[in-house]
């Protein structure tokens, strides 16, 4: 059996101005909110806001995704390429461009899919937040949420699936995952397998607040489940702390 990391679409932060961003359609994180004007409007407003700091949206992004890249399982495959491959025996793992999962999770993988009647694997995962001038660490736990189905949610990059099952909805879209009725899912509920890093420019935030930072911010000790992702974490907590304001700029 073989197992790839699959990104999904992600942007080409280096080349994204926000004179392009809003109207170009190969922009696809923020296209799902697009019919929604309040939303819409919120993360305009949101990422206007990052002209006023050492780096802007666009550079942040981008310096996360170096840094998560660094510490990838493997070179992941596109979206793309990913859809083209129809094998039972080839399991893929959707992932972010800012986010990680555990060097192990592909052992705990190998077992859950000798069962060949399982199309799909739901795990759970920490997240690490440098938001709001605090430093926490949760895991993602979604027991008391339900899709429209009665299921229950998943959180983003935290589930596999067969290659044979695979579709680009299912793929790019932990929520449409969630909701499918079809697929024979199994769940490892251990809160180790994979990380999620909840930043001041994740999708996320910029829905519902304006920007945040890590400035004096204290230190919270780190769970020893987070032992394998310690480089990472600093890298990330180093690179949001380093954001400076315009002093005159109120937020």
């Amino acid at each position: 059996m073989k197992f790839y990391t699959v990104l999904r679409e992600t942007e080409d932060w280096e080349n994204v101005t926000s004179d392009n961003f809003w109207e170009n359609k190969e922009f696809k994180h923020f296209n799902c909110f697009r019919g929604n004007q309040l939303k819409l409007d919120k993360m305009k407003f949101n990422l206007s806001l990052w002209d006023n700091f050492s780096m802007n949206f666009f550079q942040f992004r981008q310096a996360l995704k170096d840094i998560a890249q660094r510490y990838h399982l493997t070179s992941p495959l596109t979206l793309h390429d990913a859809l083209e491959i129809k094998d039972r025996q080839i399991v893929f793992l959707p992932i972010d461009d800012d986010d990680l999962v555990h060097p192990d999770v592909l052992e705990m993988l190998e077992i859950a899919f000798r069962d060949s009647n399982v199309d799909c694997v739901d795990f759970l995962s920490w997240c690490h937040s440098t938001t709001k001038g605090n430093e926490q660490y949760y895991v993602e736990n979604w027991d008391n949420w339900k899709t429209s189905n009665g299921n229950p949610l998943v959180s983003s990059n935290a589930y596999a699936i067969r290659s044979t099952c695979a579709t680009h909805n299912l793929l790019i879209n932990h929520l449409l995952y969630s909701d499918n009725i079809r697929l024979n899912r199994v769940g490892v509920n251990i809160p180790r397998w994979g990380l999620r890093f909840i930043h001041p420019a994740s999708m996320y935030e910029c829905q519902r607040s304006t920007v945040s930072l890590l400035e004096n911010t204290d230190r919270y000790l780190r769970p020893t489940d987070l032992d394998w992702a310690v480089d990472a974490i600093e890298e990330v907590f180093n690179l949001t702390a380093s954001l400076k304001k315009n002093r005159n700029l109120l937020l």
